[in-house]
């Protein structure tokens, strides 16, 4: 049968290498609603920093003992994790005032301080449905029940009668049911309209005095089951589903007043107004819808006492935010306000001011995702980070299946540096050596049986220092393996020091003067020394990497894909938003990568020897940038050219005239 990713996956445990972590407890926007991080599973959709939904490609956890920090924001509550989790945060100017300038950047947990500001992101995906099909199968008994329309259209008073659905009603055996205050006769009665409009169903109306209420009853067990599957079983689950929730928001309005005219207040005296839910999936999802609006709600818990149950309310308290709920609500208000009291929510993002951090032991699992493309997720108030080398581990194992290897046919040699137990975290074999030094073994598997598929991983600290001279020699050898080099220009592992890649003029741990050393240049290095395939890939483009480690392993010869694999931690220059504004593909350019001399020009775009002057900005070449066949090593070795050693008889193996000549 062919390979899997599954039959690649490690089932005893899950990588740790990245210290960037979320406690159990932290709710993650997805799909989008809101999910506990623990219970993400691969090829679940998240929110990334973008706004938009991102596919989940793995998930990691393990055991942490030591400090976390907990990030409390004003207005979205909080989010706890480990100190080296990169954050994306604005960083207040003064701490008595607001900043004028909204610059973020990634970083750490236990870097921030109060006063800093979060950002989220807005929601920017649509999805502009027109209708939604019901298909059900009626009862062969059933000779009473109201047949329903085959489509629904999602008109605003379909939308409307959605947000009084969740705000005020359940589903009993058979019927939808909805209470109203005896104050909201008008709401009851636009159901009863509504309900008759499109399903063609009666309803029986209760008042009832004595609890002050009117009581709505729909009998039809099949749009029940479908009420329940979309607005989730009981109170403490409502839900909004999906197919509402990515709708255009100029839709999204009705929605929201039937929400608000359900579970909401509004006070004109104040121009202040709450929506409250014991669902907290539903106090997220209509915190995004707010967002889309310009709307930036706080969000209050209340803890749980008596017979009631915690609850969430989502508060408006800025006038300006007033006016533009009643506008949604079709409220007539004479409040004129120019401008929102705090300036903090842009067509892109909240900016949330960090209320307190507060540091604290703790000892238990904690969890990590790689996101598709972006490499980044969202908690409650923030815009969480994940590891690039997870971007890697993933190409690699997707280029495994394409090329229908078994996983007992590839073997993975590393050396030391984050990218070091990658061979841990696949299901083939594997090697982790000594820093610098996975090319020797590597060959030397290679050459005793090169009927396997040797991959080589190492960082450019491990590759383009410590091991530059052992990747020279494999290099001009023409050794028929593929090296897959996680360049993040920084020594990621031993905490930020410059490594052979850190562009000219670059401050850190080690050079608190700006960097005099050229970095070397990977792609030059390889085409002189005699690589046969040099490409260079970006860690945040799947597709692409999956591709060039693919086209890698068919070349015969030694490949070398240098990738460009940012280490938001400690390199807080060469970010991921940093290479998307510089990466090109040198097919798009039409390139022959047969053309060592434009194969040399394209290498010395990047890295730079040095400083660009104030305005000008790099452009790094990604792909295959040259490719040519010539006769690999271990092809020119008559000893092993046709019979690997492994398959050769040890019997006619004689040492004694080596002893011989030794003595």
């Amino acid at each position: 049968m062919p390979t899997t990713l599954k039959d690649l996956e490690i089932t005893y445990d899950k990588p740790n290498w990245c210290p960037g972590c979320v406690v159990p407890n932290t709710f993650i926007q997805t799909n989008p609603s809101a999910t506990l991080v623990a219970n993400i599973k691969k090829n679940d959709k998240v929110i990334a920093s973008d706004g938009k939904t991102h596919v989940v490609t793995e998930t990691m956890s393990h055991i942490h003992n030591g400090v976390v920090y907990q990030l409390v924001s004003k207005y979205f509550g909080e989010t706890t994790l480990t100190q080296e989790h990169p954050v994306l945060a604005v960083r207040r100017k003064y701490r008595k005032l607001q900043n004028i300038e909204f610059k973020s950047e990634w970083i750490e947990a236990g870097e921030l301080q109060a006063g800093d500001y979060l950002l989220y992101p807005i929601l920017k995906e649509t999805r502009n449905i027109q209708t939604i099909n019901l298909s059900y199968v009626r009862k062969t008994k059933d000779t009473k029940g109201k047949i329903l329309p085959k489509q629904i259209v999602l008109s605003n008073s379909f939308l409307r009668l959605c947000g009084y659905y969740i705000a005020e009603g359940y589903v009993h055996r058979r019927s939808i049911n909805l209470t109203f205050h005896i104050k909201e006769q008008e709401y009851a009665d636009d159901v009863i309209q509504i309900m008759e409009e499109i399903f063609n169903l009666s309803s029986k109306k209760v008042l009832r005095k004595g609890k002050q209420t009117v009581d709505l009853s729909f009998n039809s067990s099949y749009l029940s089951e479908f009420f329940e599957e979309w607005f989730g079983k009981g109170a403490i689950a409502k839900k909004i589903p999906d197919f509402l929730m990515f709708l255009p928001k100029e839709k999204q309005g009705e929605l929201i007043k039937g929400l608000w005219r359900g579970d909401g207040w509004v006070s004109q005296k104040t121009h202040r107004a709450s929506f409250k839910t014991i669902s907290k999936v539903l106090c997220e999802q209509v915190k995004v819808l707010l967002l889309r609006f310009g709307i930036l709600p706080i969000i209050s818990v209340y803890k749980a006492y008596g017979m009631h149950k915690m609850s969430y309310a989502i508060q408006l308290r800025d006038p300006y935010d007033f006016s533009l709920l009643a506008k949604i609500l079709s409220m007539e208000d004479n409040i004129v306000v120019a401008s929102r009291t705090r300036n903090l929510i842009t067509s892109d993002f909240a900016f949330l001011p960090i209320k307190k951090i507060e540091k604290k032991k703790y000892k238990g699992p904690v969890y990590n995702m790689e996101v598709e493309t972006e490499n980044a997720y969202v908690s409650e108030n923030a815009i969480l980070h994940n590891c690039g080398d997870f971007g890697v581990w993933v190409s690699i194992k997707n280029a495994i299946v394409q090329l229908g290897l078994n996983p007992w046919e590839v073997v993975l040699v590393s050396g030391i540096g984050c990218s070091g137990k990658l061979p841990y975290w696949v299901k083939t074999y594997g090697f982790n050596g000594l820093h610098g030094r996975p090319m020797p073994p590597a060959e030397a598997i290679k050459l005793a049986n090169h009927g396997l598929t040797v991959i080589v991983i190492g960082g450019d600290g491990d590759q383009y220092s410590e091991g530059a001279n052992h990747l020279i020699h494999a290099m001009r050898r023409n050794i028929n393996i593929t090296l897959i080099v996680h360049n993040n220009q920084i020594y990621g592992l031993t905490t930020g020091q410059y490594s052979p890649t850190t562009d000219i003029g670059e401050k850190n741990k080690t050079t608190p003067v700006p960097t005099v050393e050229a970095p070397v240049n990977p792609m030059s290095l390889a085409l002189a020394a005699g690589a046969t395939f040099v490409a260079r890939g970006f860690a945040g483009d799947n597709k692409q990497e999956t591709e060039l480690i693919v086209a890698g392993i068919k070349h015969k010869g030694f490949s070398i894909i240098d990738t460009m694999q940012p280490c938001v931690t400690f390199n807080h220059k060469n970010t991921f938003s940093w290479f998307y504004e510089r990466v090109y593909k040198v097919e798009a350019q039409g390139h022959d990568p047969k053309n060592k001399q434009k194969a040399f020009a394209l290498a010395e775009q990047w890295p730079l020897r040095a400083p660009l002057k104030e305005g000008e900005k790099e452009h790094i070449p990604t792909g295959i940038l040259f490719q040519e066949d010539r006769p690999t090593w271990e092809d020119g070795i008559p000893q092993i050219s046709q019979t690997p050693l492994v398959k050769q008889p040890l019997q006619n193996i004689d040492i004694l005239p080596i002893l011989k000549d030794l003595a």
